[in-house]
């Protein structure tokens, strides 16, 4: 469990193709079950490829049926740049799972004083980019710039003020 947790003015870079990066958590490999509550975020920006998130970049659940569970809860992003490619996301980058669904529950996230875009080539949005199985309750986006210069026809054009693309 992580929680109460304040970040002002951080900066993540990621290299690599597999390589995720988030504002709390990089890669959430459940083993066992993750609650992220209570977490404020001021002035954070990431740059990398792929799976990157203003909390998470990537939750890649097994295939178990009994596999654990993300939550995020009361996360709130002010002035968040996020530069990549596919799947970006002001709280989620990228959730993977097959059984067991990601809640998001009461988060935000808004630009700052100079900050507030997520700009990529494919799954992009202003809270989750990517994911199968993930249930959003309680969302507020606000004076993003969120960009996707990827093509319907390349299946990349998925882009949303709240998920790029949720299957």
């Amino acid at each position: 469990s992580l929680s109460d947790i304040e970040i002002d003015n951080l900066s993540v870079s990621a290299s690599g193709n597999t390589a995720a990066a988030g504002g709390v958590l990089g890669n959430a490999a459940l083993n066992t079950g993750i609650n992220i509550s209570n977490v404020t975020i001021n002035n954070i920006s990431l740059e990398g490829k792929n799976q990157i998130g203003g909390v998470v970049g990537s939750c890649a659940n097994s295939t178990s049926i009994t596999q654990p569970t993300l939550s995020i809860t009361n996360a709130h992003v002010t002035g968040i740049s996020v530069q990549g490619e596919q799947s970006l996301g002001g709280v989620l980058g990228f959730h993977n799972g097959i059984y067991k669904a990601v809640g998001i529950t009461n988060v935000s996230v808004k630009k700052g004083e100079g900050a507030g875009s997520i700009s990529g080539t494919g799954y992009v949005g202003g809270i989750v980019g990517q994911g199968r199985l993930i249930n959003v309750k309680g969302a507020e986006v606000n004076g993003l710039h969120i960009f996707n210069s990827g093509t319907t026809a390349t299946g990349n054009g998925a882009t949303g003020g709240i998920a790029g693309m949720i299957k």
